[in-house]
């Protein structure tokens, strides 16, 4: 199974990259991807998008290790005694820092994040994928130019201000986990697949409804100015409602193609 995969990213629009609160793997050890095509040739593949609650503190952080665990292969969201060993990670990275009081009692209340990951298999020639996502961060299967899978949603309208968020505090998952979404299916060669947190989901997923045209708009975004300038563009954009068709919020996707 050949992948080629690229990673788009931008922070909010008036924000620093410092501030950028999503996350994504693979990366470097920054979390980071450098600006280029990748390719490679391998019979399993994990990627993930995570999407950390700006209003909570180090969110940003808690995105990176969900991201960084799920390709590792060390995270499933319901194995508690998994998930309490990232949370005490994440306890440890954020203790001891010099914060204000303010700081301090937001920090008691743990951070928060969606995730979406994906694992790409080819067993026997077969190629097949599977998805683990808890919110809003979505994954989008598309063949011909026509989109044939989404999960966890699939409908513009579903996106809301209250998503399933997974905390670094394990009483504030409680109920939360019954949210997860896991769903597996086929796949071949000449599909394309986006992995994208909550912005850019809801605006393609919007705009294929209003004009089918989101695919071949993505696809022509080929570098980093590009998709500097479509964020903009989408970000500017109103609805029939004047709502911004893409909320201003950190954004990022990953385009994979299979051959």
């Amino acid at each position: 199974m050949k992948i080629s995969y690229r990673v788009f990213w931008l922070p909010k629009r008036g924000s620093s990259t410092e501030e950028y609160e999503d996350a994504f793997a693979p990366g470097n050890s920054d979390g980071i991807a450098e600006e280029r095509k990748n390719e490679i040739e391998s019979k399993n593949f994990k990627c993930a998008v995570a999407d950390g609650a700006t209003e909570t503190s180090f969110s940003g952080l808690w995105a990176k290790l969900l991201c960084k665990s799920y390709i590792d292969g060390e995270l499933q969201i319901s194995d508690i005694e998994q998930l309490s060993g990232l949370q005490q990670k994440w306890l440890a990275e954020v203790s001891g820092q010099q914060l204000p009081w303010y700081a301090e009692e937001k920090l008691a209340s743990g951070a928060f994040a969606t995730i979406a990951g994906l694992t790409l298999s080819e067993e026997k020639k077969q190629c097949s994928w599977s998805v683990t996502a808890l919110g809003d961060s979505c994954f989008f299967q598309i063949r011909e130019q026509q989109l044939i899978a989404a999960s966890p949603l699939s409908k513009w309208e579903d996106f809301n201000y209250n998503p399933a968020l997974l905390s670094t505090r394990q009483s504030s998952n409680e109920g939360i986990l019954d949210g997860q979404r896991n769903e597996n299916g086929q796949c071949q060669k000449g599909d394309l697949i986006y992995l994208m947190t909550d912005a850019i989901s809801k605006w393609f997923l919007h705009r294929l409804s209003l004009h089918n045209d989101a695919i071949s708009i993505l696809e022509g975004v080929d570098d980093k100015d590009a998709f500097a300038a479509f964020v903009d563009e989408a970000r500017n954009d109103k609805d029939a409602d004047g709502h911004p068709m893409m909320p201003n919020d950190d954004v990022t996707w990953i385009r994979i193609s299979l051959s």
